[in-house]
């Protein structure tokens, strides 16, 4: 029973399995989903992710600040400061009255924020996918799902701070229960729908109602941990000193994030429109996976970025060292071996599940994961210097992003998806897969 204790007590177990059911569906319902949705609507489905993680960009990387933020509040910071680590109050008890600013500060900035992303997916979004929609000849009632979907994207989105404010207090387990609990709910009406028929309804229907579950969740652990009161409602209070100290190292994110985005999500619109949506299918499933691959071998080292904040106001360099390089490259070399195995039999697999839609070409995969590889590895130590309260990526994420547009808009009607694939990964190799991690070295010395 000890034993069995302590697994329920594991924050990394918990955590495992919440990004292991979020990603793609989850592990579990995307195997129903290859079997259930004809080719050109699993393209379509992923085209509304890359659409909807437009969120990521008007988020202007606050999700990262105020985790990191909150957590010197904990260790006792006297106030924030707009670049570098704060110093501590003397007696280093957790600063709550810093901390409740906080929180009034980052709502205000999010409800505005996400008045804005409504009209960005319900206005532009809608344009883009009611063409496509047309074009290929599907059913006009996917334009409601996608119309669902968006809403969903918005409450997401209105409410991430409350999980990014627990994640930040050191509330990781917590955090990680409930992630778990809003998408089992979302897997069984994902799983519900699809079995009904109901298409990609379906996944605008299982994310509408994951979506209410983890804000009403959050906002509750967060308001018991801490004694904030849970009823304050949408009364927007502006704390100008907060914002101003948070938006230095926020728009610095939110500029590399818009950088991320032309890397990771614009070569999916590219093929959407240059390619097709069958090929949008096999690239998008593709990529998906290789996201749940690497954002679950990621889990142990992103427990540790509250740990790590903590200890960069503590100057304990010694056990950030630690932490970070059997955390970081356990999980790579995880990841590492899983993209070898699907490259060889992962089509294989899905022929025996019956799919729809397979990987691409066993090549392509293989040198897609590398990429992906090297990504999530400058990732990692783009995390350790953020750590540090700096953000030295502004121009190096701008400038490699708008290259892979330009370079994989040339190359898709030249050389397909091996253009795309191919495109990124050179752009990558350039600059941020070692200068990245050059940098992040230079903060452990």
């Amino acid at each position: 029973m000890s034993f069995f204790s302590k697994m329920f007590q594991s924050a990394s177990l918990w955590s495992v399995a919440g990004v292991g059911l979020r990603v793609g569906g989850g592990l579990l319902t995307l195997p129903l989903a290859l079997r259930m949705l004809p080719k050109e609507e699993m393209g379509l489905y992923y085209t509304f992710l890359s659409i909807a993680a437009i969120g990521s960009l008007l988020d202007f990387g606050f999700s990262s600040t105020i985790s990191r933020n909150a957590s010197y509040a904990m260790a006792g910071a006297l106030r924030f400061k707009a670049m570098g680590v704060p110093e501590l109050s003397g007696s280093r008890e957790p600063n709550m009255s810093l901390l409740f600013q906080l929180k009034d500060a980052v709502r205000t900035w999010y409800v505005l924020v996400g008045l804005i992303l409504a009209l960005a997916l319900l206005v532009g979004g809608s344009w883009f996918i009611f063409g496509q929609i047309k074009e290929n000849h599907l059913s006009s009632s996917i334009g409601g799902s996608w119309l669902l979907f968006a809403s969903a994207t918005v409450l997401t989105f209105i409410s991430s701070y409350w999980q990014n404010l627990l994640i930040g207090i050191g509330k990781v387990l917590e955090n990680a229960r409930i992630l778990v609990a809003s998408q089992i709910l979302s897997m069984v009406l994902l799983i519900a729908g699809l079995c009904l028929g109901l298409g990609l309804w379906s996944y605008a229907i299982a994310a509408i109602a994951a979506a209410i579950i983890n804000r009403y969740l959050v906002k509750n652990i967060f308001c018991q941990s801490t004694g904030a009161n849970p009823h304050s409602g949408w009364k927007l209070v502006f704390h100008k000193e907060i914002l101003s100290d948070l938006w230095p190292m926020a728009w610095r994110q939110g500029a590399v994030l818009f950088g991320s985005f032309l890397i990771l999500r614009m070569n999916t619109l590219i093929c959407t429109d240059q390619l097709g949506l069958s090929a949008t299918a096999e690239y998008g499933l593709s990529v998906n996976v290789l996201n749940m691959i690497f954002q679950v071998c990621g889990v142990p080292l992103a427990m540790s970025w509250p740990e790590i904040s903590r200890l960069r106001v503590r100057r304990d360099i010694h056990t950030i060292r630690s932490l970070f390089f059997k955390r970081a490259y356990a999980g790579l070399f995880m990841g590492m071996l899983m993209v070898i195995a699907l490259s060889f039999y992962g089509d294989t697999l899905l022929d025996i599940l019956g799919s729809k839609t397979n990987f691409i070409e066993s090549t392509s995969f293989l040198i897609l994961g590398l990429v992906y590889l090297l990504e999530t590895h400058h990732s990692m130590y783009a995390g350790l210097v953020m750590s540090e309260n700096q953000n030295p990526f502004l121009f190096p994420a701008l400038l490699s992003g708008l290259a892979i547009f330009v370079v994989s808009w040339w190359a898709a009607s030249r050389y397909g998806l091996f253009g795309i694939i191919v495109s990124q990964g050179c752009v990558q190799l350039a600059w941020n897969n070692w200068w990245t991690v050059r940098r992040g070295w230079k903060g452990l010395a």
